[in-house]
């Protein structure tokens, strides 16, 4: 960021003041340069935050830079309210995790978390890239909410895969059988419900984590039927409009 900020001043033909390099001094080093822009990281803005702020009502022309890398969604005052908060700070959506090594793993989004009946928090996405690691998913949906004790799925197969399932399981006519037929089949649906469950058994999901029912697609998810964004992330809200039936009689028959 800093190097962009540098070749930036330099293009636009400003001038460019560095900190002492002691970050009890940085105020005092702002109070000599008076900058119309500084930049720093987050951490020490956050350290030096009521310094910053009595400095600029001293008289500067200090931008806060934080505040400045993103101002609002245009001409969507709703949106930008919802994810700036009141200091000004932008909130992207994202859950992460710790690893070992100290790195951030951004693995869901908080609008895509959600409780079950039990009160279990599901992080769906999360849980989505586990099953997606099975050989025979081509694409998947989760689902749940928290009128229910337990998460379902619709699937999208690969052809090849789930045709070679079918022929270990003895299911008869099976290479000639058209694809929808063939994903209506109870044994099949049965079939590739273990699969998934296996890979999230490798994946030591927990036991509401797990899938336990689903419906076989072979129609895509796509952004032309609508189940999906043009950077190809599923769309839920018309993934759940689509499926509604579906996901009833998944729940119901349970």
């Amino acid at each position: 960021m800093f190097m962009v900020v540098e070749e930036f001043m330099l293009h636009v033909g400003g001038s460019i003041g560095y900190f002492q390099g002691d970050i009890r001094k940085i105020m005092a080093d702002i109070d000599a340069l008076k900058p119309t822009l500084f930049a720093g990281v987050p951490r020490v803005f956050e350290r030096i935050y009521s310094g910053v702020q009595d400095q600029l009502k001293k008289g500067g022309a200090v931008k806060n830079m934080v505040k400045a890398q993103f101002q609002g969604y245009y001409k969507n005052a709703e949106l930008t309210q919802e994810a700036v908060d009141a200091d000004g700070f932008f909130h992207t959506g994202d859950i992460g995790e710790l690893e070992p090594s100290g790195a951030l793993k951004i693995i869901d989004r908080k609008k895509n978390l959600f409780k079950l009946s039990h009160g279990e928090y599901i992080a769906v996405e999360r849980i989505e890239n586990v099953y997606k690691n099975c050989p025979l998913v081509e694409m998947l949906w989760v689902y749940g909410n928290s009128f229910e004790s337990c998460l379902v799925a619709v699937v999208v197969p690969k052809e090849d895969a789930l045709r070679k399932l079918a022929a270990d399981k003895g299911v008869e006519g099976a290479d000639a059988m058209p694809l929808k037929e063939l994903c209506r089949k109870d044994a099949m649906v049965a079939a590739v419900l273990g699969e998934l469950k296996a890979e999230g058994k490798s994946a030591k999901l927990k036991g509401f984590e797990e899938i336990k029912a689903v419906l076989l697609e072979t129609v895509p998810f796509s952004p032309e039927n609508d189940l999906m964004t043009p950077s190809f992330k599923l769309k839920r809200a018309p993934l759940l409009k689509h499926y509604q039936p579906a996901i009833k009689a998944m729940y119901d028959k349970r």
